[in-house]
């Protein structure tokens, strides 16, 4: 089934609505709680959700690959998610899908820097358009007025700096492990400090 393209096609559709709704839904959220706690509850509800996958390959985690783990979880879902929520108190969630697509931008870059990484001139080009629209974007400003920056903005460009960083530390040094035991154990990691800062909030 798998091997099928339109299966396959029909699973990138699938995960594309999901990826999209998430911006949409944290507008939402925004409704009945602050961004810290809309943040934290999302980091929280997840690894619940990862809790049993964790539990059950636990075996398998090994002590050196606990620093990259951390990265993973604080680098690559923890801090991003409040830069995430809290820029969104300001720009529209369309803005923060777009701006969120600078994340293979920063990759090849911190590959290119720190990871020794190859790379095609058609990844150069891209890049390139990938920077120059989230630019125009920044520069708009609130309402799209030219000659102002959104800060607001600058956050969700940081947060995806922060993804390329967690990317490549996981193809770096955890390619041993699925993406599935990754994202288990780096929230089984980041779960608890959400809850912790949870229940100082009313």
């Amino acid at each position: 089934m798998w091997h099928k393209r339109w299966f396959q096609f029909a699973i990138l559709m699938i995960l594309a609505f999901i990826w999209g709704s998430s911006f949409i839904l944290m507008k939402i959220g925004l409704e009945s709680f602050s961004s810290y706690q809309a943040a934290a509850l999302r980091i929280f509800m997840a690894s619940l959700v990862l809790l049993p996958i964790a539990i059950r390959q636990i075996r398998i985690l090994k002590l050196k690959d606990l620093k990259s783990l951390l990265i993973a979880g604080f680098i690559g879902s923890f801090f991003p998610a409040f830069m995430f929520m809290e820029a969104e108190t300001r720009i529209d969630s369309s803005v923060a899908g777009i701006l969120n697509s600078l994340t293979p931008v920063f990759t090849l870059i911190i590959g290119l820097l720190f990871h020794r990484m190859m790379f095609r001139w058609s990844q150069f080009a891209g890049l390139s358009m990938g920077l120059a629209s989230a630019t125009g974007l920044i520069l708009a400003g609130d309402g799209f007025q030219p000659g102002s920056v959104n800060s607001y903005a600058l956050l969700i460009v940081l947060a995806t700096c922060f993804y390329a960083i967690s990317i490549n530390q996981i193809k770096s040094n955890l390619p041993h492990l699925t993406g599935l035991q990754v994202i288990s154990f780096s929230f089984l990691f980041i779960g608890p400090v959400a809850l912790i800062y949870l229940l100082t909030t009313d």
